[in-house]
């Protein structure tokens, strides 16, 4: 799985593009993420931690990972989330890692790629 493969996610080129409109913990290990378009997933705090796209943890030139799923603790949390402008999300977690921006088109390639659809709300 390339970072290209999370930007080209299942999303049809002719339907609005969804936009997140609810991100909150769903236990210790996963959060909650609801989309425009109805759809709502369960994802892994560690994995959305693995998949930053920042320069720390992606080499600029190769594009290939610097860091490995396994150096990020097993209890990871996220503990803010901003939005950025109108297009993405900045994620700060519990390692103290906060520089990688997640483009709403990544983050929904995670949900899908990743997470686990819910079919439940979440209150």
């Amino acid at each position: 799985m390339t970072d290209k493969d999370l930007s080209n996610s299942t999303v049809s080129n002719t339907a609005p593009k969804p936009v997140p409109v609810k991100i909150a913990p769903l236990s210790a290990r996963e959060g909650f993420l609801e989309w425009s378009n109805g759809i709502r997933f369960s994802v892994p705090y560690r994995k959305i931690r693995y998949l930053c796209g920042c320069a720390g943890c992606v080499d600029e030139h190769s594009g290939e990972r610097i860091i490995s799923e396994d150096s990020i603790p097993a209890d990871i949390k996220v503990t803010g989330a901003e939005p950025v402008g109108r297009y993405a999300i900045k994620f700060i977690f519990s390692d103290g890692h906060s520089s990688g921006l997640y483009d709403f088109d990544r983050l929904y390639g995670v949900c899908n790629h990743f997470g686990l659809p819910l079919e439940r709300n979440i209150e």
